[in-house]
């Protein structure tokens, strides 16, 4: 199934009590593909999927891609590719996936209040996946791992990586994440309380400079 150049909203948008879903797919394939994907509870809300949302534009839902997996399976898997998100409680949410791959997303352009932006990406025991070459701006949390073993926070085009301005914690590990690195990487995080990373666990030796370009941090 492919969805192409449609609008999904919820009118009137204060009908908060009303859980609503743009997209809502289980054990399925299909693609999104420049929707526009606003005022909805779950703007994507998939189970055990292989899909793609690219070029989307997200705003004003709780969730912006909510995607489970209850089986790990590296065939099937979540490609979320150069999209926008704005205004939503936590723009993606993958749990118990495998191999899914978050590339060149922008996350709160606008930079609109942290408390509409709170999670740009939770991983929820997502293992082998990519993040790469996204930008948050004033997120409450950039990315959040919790036991996202073997991924990569990092960057896909050379010395690009991910980018974190104005975030309170821009990348907060939980559990245990060994396996992952996370290289090459921006933060220009602001402000008394902020933290470029929050370490909660384990999490693999980040290694030097010399295997790998380093983060870098203005602050």
């Amino acid at each position: 199934n492919i969805f192409n150049g449609c609008t999904f909203t919820k009118t009137p948008s204060t009908l908060s009590n009303i859980i609503s879903n743009g997209i809502s797919s289980t054990t399925g394939s299909f693609q999104s593909i420049s929707n526009t994907i606003s005022n909805i509870t779950n703007g994507i809300n998939s189970t055990d999927d292989n899909f793609l949302a690219s070029y989307c534009n997200f705003s004003n839902n709780t969730y912006g891609v909510l995607a489970t997996y209850t089986t790990p399976n590296a065939s099937v898997n979540a490609n979320i590719v150069s999209n926008t998100f704005q205004d939503s409680y936590c723009s993606i949410k993958i749990s118990g996936g495998d191999y899914d791959y978050i590339y060149q997303n922008s996350f709160n352009p606008a930079a609109h209040s942290q408390s509409s932006n709170y999670y740009g990406i939770y991983n929820n025991g997502s293992q082998y996946y990519g993040i790469y070459d996204n930008t948050f701006n004033n997120i409450k949390y950039g990315i959040f791992d919790y036991v996202g073993k073997n991924g990569k926070i990092k960057d896909y085009q050379a010395s690009v990586g991910n980018t974190f301005t104005n975030c309170w914690r821009a990348i907060h590990t939980s559990g245990d994440n060994t396996g992952t690195p996370i290289r090459c990487n921006t933060f220009n995080n602001t402000g008394t309380l902020s933290t470029h990373w929050y370490i909660g666990g384990a999490l693999t030796n980040q290694g030097s400079g010399t295997l790998d370009p380093p983060n870098y941090t203005n602050q």
